[in-house]
């Protein structure tokens, strides 16, 4: 769960025509789970140390992860009382979310960097 705001405004420039704007805030949530890793049956007979390595890794974990803001506009132009056009343009700051960290807290767990690198 986490917390965040919208704040928006409308301007109606006449009865059939209205232009509005809203921003969406960035928001942050703590994410905890379980990490679990599963051993394909030939590796314990083909490597034990491997075998041990991986099922080390299973264990609770937990990530932090912020959720971009986001700006939104629109329009809406009542053209005849029967044919209203409407439109809106978005954009969302995705160039924030680059990585995200997954943190295991058992014993030789290791913790895993997800690349994400995505473009606004």
């Amino acid at each position: 769960m986490g917390l965040g705001f919208n704040v928006g405004f409308l301007y109606q420039a006449s009865p059939d025509l209205r232009f509005g704007v809203d921003y969406r805030s960035r928001i942050q949530h703590n994410i905890s789970g379980t990490q679990s890793v599963t051993i394909p049956s030939l590796v314990p007979v083909l490597s034990p140390l491997t075998a041990g390595f991986l099922a080390a890794q299973n264990s609770p974990a937990s990530t932090k992860i912020t959720l971009p803001d986001s700006l939104t506009g629109g329009v809406y132009w009542q053209v005849t009382p029967q044919l209203a056009l409407l439109g809106d343009m978005a954009w969302t700051d995705w160039a924030l979310l680059k990585t995200i960290n997954v943190v295991p807290s058992g014993p030789g767990a290791q913790p895993t960097s997800l690349a994400e690198n995505w473009h606004s």
